[in-house]
């Protein structure tokens, strides 16, 4: 995860503009945002990362520190992706999109992905 880093992150957009739903200002709503994934990373690294969010979530809300934006509400549709950002380089070649990564022209210099495989697995335990 720390090899990642913030660029190999989702991003998130919102259903509606400063928690407002609609034209009403008085319609005060929750915003939903929607995750918005990096175009070059693989499916199985966004699913991985779900149970960290869900964690945290989960921590927040039955803490009594509540310092902070509370976490936000999110959507996972699928292939909803952002074409504009920059693979975090010198990854586990799994990490990449296979179809994506074909594409690259100099994948090998610009990218250096890793011949290692890392398993985008959680031990149950975890959840217990």
């Amino acid at each position: 995860m720390q090899h990642l880093g913030p660029d190999g992150m989702s991003s998130y957009e919102s259903n509606v503009e400063d928690g407002r739903g609609g034209e009403d200002p008085a319609n005060l709503t929750r915003s939903i945002f929607r995750v918005v994934a990096p175009n070059w990373r693989a499916c199985e690294v966004g699913k991985w990362l779900e149970p960290f969010d869900a964690i945290h979530l989960f921590s927040h809300h039955n803490s009594n520190d509540l310092r902070g934006q509370y976490p936000r509400l999110w959507l996972r549709t699928p292939h909803t992706v952002d074409r504009t950002t920059r693979a975090v380089k010198d990854l586990p070649v799994n990490a990449y999109d296979p179809a994506w990564l074909e594409q690259q022209t100099q994948a090998d210099f610009t990218i250096r992905a890793t011949n290692q495989c890392y398993e985008f697995q959680h031990d149950n335990r975890l959840f217990r």
